[in-house]
C-alpha cells in the first residue's frame, strides 16, 4: 500500500514526462506565457475599473462624471476578451504544434518495430490508438499547462 506521502510522485511523473516536449517550441511557448500574462493583467484591469466605477457611484457622484469610467471599463472589458482569445488561439496553436511532434515521432517508434513486432496485429488499430492517446494530451498542454504557467509567474 503506498502512503499519501509517495502517490504525488507516482501521479506527477507521467506529467512531469510531458515538459521536455515544451523545450521543443520555445518561441511558442513564449508567446504563450506572454499573451497568458496579457489576459490576466487586462482582466485585472477590468476588474479594478469596475470596483472603481462601483465605488464611485456608490458615493454619489454625479451620473454625468461616471461616463469617462463607463468608457474605461469598456474599452477594458474588449481589451480582456481579445487578450483571453488571444491566450487560448496561442496555447491551441502551441499545444497541436507539440501534438505533430508528437505523432511524428509515434510514426517512427511504429517504423522502428515493424514489420517483425506487428505480425498478427491490425495496424490501423494500433496506429489509432496511438494517436487518440496523442490527441488526449492536447487538452494537457492547451488547458492546464498555457493557463497555468502565467499563473505562477505572477504569484
Amino acid at each position: 500500500m503506498t502512503t499519501l506521502a509517495e502517490r504525488p510522485t507516482s501521479v506527477s511523473r507521467p506529467i512531469r514526462a510531458l515538459f521536455p516536449l515544451v523545450l521543443t517550441k520555445r518561441r511558442l511557448f513564449g508567446w504563450t506565457v506572454a499573451a497568458g500574462l496579457c489576459y490576466h493583467v487586462t482582466a485585472i484591469a477590468a476588474a479594478a475599473t469596475g470596483a472603481w466605477l462601483v465605488g464611485e457611484a456608490a458615493t454619489g457622484r454625479p451620473p454625468g462624471e461616471l461616463a469617462p469610467l463607463l468608457v474605461l471599463l469598456g474599452a477594458s472589458v474588449v481589451a480582456a476578451a481579445g487578450a483571453r482569445w488571444w491566450q487560448m488561439w496561442i496555447a491551441h496553436d502551441f499545444a497541436y504544434s507539440l501534438l505533430a511532434v508528437l505523432r511524428v515521432r509515434a510514426f517512427q517508434g511504429i517504423t522502428r518495430i515493424a514489420p517483425r513486432w506487428l505480425l498478427g496485429r491490425r495496424t490501423a488499430d494500433l496506429a489509432g490508438t496511438v494517436m487518440s492517446d496523442i490527441a488526449v494530451t492536447e487538452r494537457f498542454y492547451a488547458h492546464t499547462v498555457a493557463p497555468t504557467v502565467p499563473f505562477w509567474l505572477g504569484a
